[in-house]
C-alpha cells in the first residue's frame, strides 16, 4: 500500500518525504483518509473531545495515556539511539532531540522489523508536520508490530496487566500517580452541550480543518448547537467563505 501511495502521490503532491522516511509517509497518508498501523492522538483534551463528540451518537469517552511509560519503553528499546540524550530530558532542546531520535529508530524499526524485540508500541511526534497535524496539536500511538492486537501491544508496552482496560474506573477524576490510562466517559446528554461549549472555545472543525471542507463540515455543528435557522445558516456560510 506504501509503495502504491508512493507511486501516485508526486502526480498529485509536491514537497513529499523521501523514500526512506516511512513514518512521514504513514503520517501523510493517514492524513488524507488512508488506512494506517498510526492511531491519532493530541496533546489537547478539548481538541479530543470535540472529536469523541463529533463522532459519537450515544454515550462516548475521552481516552488519556501517560507519556512516561511509553517514553521509557522507547528509551530502553532504542538505547543505542537514545544513549547521548539524558532521560527524562531536563530541556526543551533535550526533550526534541529525544523525539527525534525515537522518530529515527522508530521508523529504522518498520523498515526492518523484529518481532522478537520489535513489540510494543512507541508515541511519535513527526518532525514533518502538515497542516491539520499542527493545528490540531496532534501525535500518534504507533505499534512496532502488526503480529498482535494494538491493544495487546499497548498493554505490554506499559506493563500493566492484560485485563487492565477492562478495570478502568471512569468515574476516577484524574490520573493517579500509579495509573497509565484514564477514561472519561460522557453521557449522551452532554453531547451537544460539549459541542456548544467548545464552539464558543473556536474550536470546531472550521479551525480543525482549514479551507472550504473544514468549513462545510462545521455547518453540521453549526445546526446541531444553534437554533436551526436556514437564512442564518447560509449567510454565515457565505461570510466565511469570502475570506477562503
Amino acid at each position: 500500500m506504501l509503495a502504491e501511495f508512493g507511486r501516485a502521490a508526486p502526480l498529485i503532491l509536491n514537497g513529499l518525504p523521501d523514500d526512506q522516511e516511512w513514518i512521514d509517509w504513514l503520517s501523510l497518508m493517514q492524513h488524507h483518509g488512508a488506512p494506517t498501523r498510526l492511531l491519532d492522538f493530541t496533546t489537547s483534551f478539548y481538541v479530543a473531545a470535540f472529536f469523541a463528540a463529533t463522532e459519537a451518537r450515544d454515550e462516548f469517552s475521552v481516552w488519556a495515556i501517560k507519556r512516561y511509560p511509553l517514553d521509557v519503553y522507547a528509551h530502553g528499546l532504542f538505547s543505542d539511539d537514545c544513549m547521548d540524550v539524558k532521560y527524562p530530558p531536563d530541556s526543551v532542546a533535550a526533550s526534541y532531540l529525544f523525539d527525534e531520535r525515537v522518530l529515527r529508530a522508530s521508523n529504522e524499526a518498520l523498515m526492518n522489523p523484529r518481532p522478537d524485540k520489535h513489540y510494543g508500541v512507541v508515541l511519535l511526534d513527526p518532525q514533518r508536520a502538515h497542516e491539520r497535524l499542527y493545528i490540531q496539536q496532534g501525535c500518534f500511538l504507533c505499534p512496532l508490530t502488526l503480529s498482535a492486537p494494538f491493544e495487546s501491544a499497548l498493554i505490554r508496552t506499559l506493563g500493566v496487566p492484560s485485563d487492565y482496560l477492562q478495570q478502568i474506573d471512569p468515574g476516577s477524576p484524574t490520573l493517579m500517580e500509579d495509573e497509565s490510562i484514564l477514561r472519561i466517559d460522557f453521557c449522551s446528554d452532554l453531547r451537544l452541550e460539549v459541542l456548544k461549549d467548545l464552539w464558543r472555545m473556536n474550536i470546531r472543525a472550521s479551525t480543525l480543518f482549514l479551507g472550504v471542507d473544514g468549513l462545510a463540515r462545521s455547518m453540521r455543528h453549526y445546526i446541531d448547537t444553534a437554533s436551526y435557522d436556514p437564512v442564518a445558516t447560509r449567510r454565515v456560510f457565505r461570510r466565511w467563505f469570502r475570506r477562503i
